[in-house]
């Protein structure tokens, strides 16, 4: 079984927000729709599955725990990261942009893996026993006010013809209130350094080095393109375009190799079972073979949503006979895997937008048609 939450929280499930290859081991066998049960074959991590709570901000606690699996496969060692760190400065960014472009730009909760590494690069990353985005011994988080006084600035900030040079120290402020104050340094034993040096020096974190493939007709494939959804903010456009059979045989062999995968998709299915710890598609969707039409068609209908963010860590074998990944989620320890999902191999196929991994991670012959543009 999986280990204690470092952090018990109430369950809360926006979906307008999304190592080291250990021994394989059969999960205890656990009872699910349709009496499912599942043999895990490997599984790259087994940190317990944080909540969190009333926020928007399942990009940050994804793509943070697939910091903390990059840092285990690089360093064999396990830290506990900040997710609220980024989120804060995050905040702080989607601010400057809105106010500078006068309104004509997104400031919501939502983000995407690439908010992270944006982070990193200009502010390091903060182990969560110095800033857990908690203050005054909080036990949940809950963004709903600390979002609604952030977007009731910037709205009046950008409306305003010359905003005075104090903007800045007024959104900090509100952040310092309602998350806390960032320390300037990280303790690191009787030694300190700043939140940069601990990315490079202890974490060995290579920022650069990560990468996002997304799959989608009308941005061309083989070439580089942007994700044109709400929570690409920054526009962000260096997504690797690829077709589908290129995706999914890119997450199977960063899988075999020992590489985790931060999982963009589509969490607003009928079959979605939190609570059960599964999700997989219809019988007949199940069935289907998954195509490049089809998954522009559903995206531009609208049946495929921009929803949640997620990592997969591993993959199992159902009694069926289907293979599905384990997924580390970010709603609480619930249900029979502690937090953790099953997804299905086909959920994956047809309903991912986008995903982040180390570029070794990705297949050669992808790799090739990509790096040096």
């Amino acid at each position: 079984m999986f280990p204690a939450m470092r952090l018990i929280q109430n369950l809360s499930t926006p979906l307008a927000l999304a190592a080291v290859l250990v021994v394989s081991a059969p999960l205890a066998a656990q009872e699910t729709e349709g009496e499912l049960t599942f043999d895990i074959e490997f599984r790259l991590d087994e940190a317990p599955a944080l909540s969190q709570g009333r926020t928007g901000t399942c990009w940050s606690f994804a793509t943070t725990s697939f910091f903390e699996t990059e840092i285990l496969r690089l360093t064999g060692e396990r830290v506990d990261l900040s997710e609220l760190y980024a989120v804060r400065y995050a905040y702080l960014e989607k601010a400057k942009r809105y106010i500078e472009a006068k309104g004509d730009a997104r400031f919501s909760e939502g983000g995407l893996s690439h908010d992270l590494i944006l982070v990193a690069r200009q502010h390091g990353v903060m182990p969560a026993s110095q800033f857990d985005g908690l203050p005054d011994d909080q036990q949940v988080h809950n963004h709903g006010e600390l979002s609604a006084v952030l977007t009731s600035m910037v709205k009046t900030l950008s409306s305003a013809r010359k905003p005075s040079p104090y903007w800045p120290r007024a959104i900090e402020g509100v952040l310092d209130a309602y998350l806390g104050e960032v320390p300037s340094q990280v303790a690191v034993g009787d030694e300190a350094m700043s939140p940069s040096q601990y990315a490079r020096q202890v974490c060995q974190l290579p920022v650069d080095e990560y990468v996002e493939l997304m799959s989608y007709q009308k941005q061309g494939f083989d070439q580089k393109a942007e994700l044109p959804v709400p929570d690409n903010w920054m526009h962000y456009d260096g997504y690797w375009n690829v077709n589908v059979e290129d995706m999914m045989s890119t997450i199977e062999h960063a899988l075999d190799n020992g590489y985790s995968i931060a999982l963009d998709c589509d969490v607003s299915e009928p079959r979605v079972d939190a609570r059960g710890g599964v999700f997989q598609l219809t019988e007949d969707e199940e069935a289907a073979e998954v195509t490049d039409e089809m998954r522009q068609e559903e995206f531009d209908s609208e049946d495929t949503t921009d929803d949640h963010l997620m990592v997969i860590v591993g993959k199992a074998r159902a009694s069926d006979g289907r293979t599905f990944y384990v997924v580390k989620n970010s709603w609480g320890p619930i249900g029979p895997f502690e937090g953790y999902v099953m997804i299905s191999q086909q959920f994956v196929a047809r309903k991912t937008l986008g995903i982040m991994l180390h570029q070794d991670g990705v297949p050669a012959t992808i790799r090739s048609t990509f790096e040096g543009n």
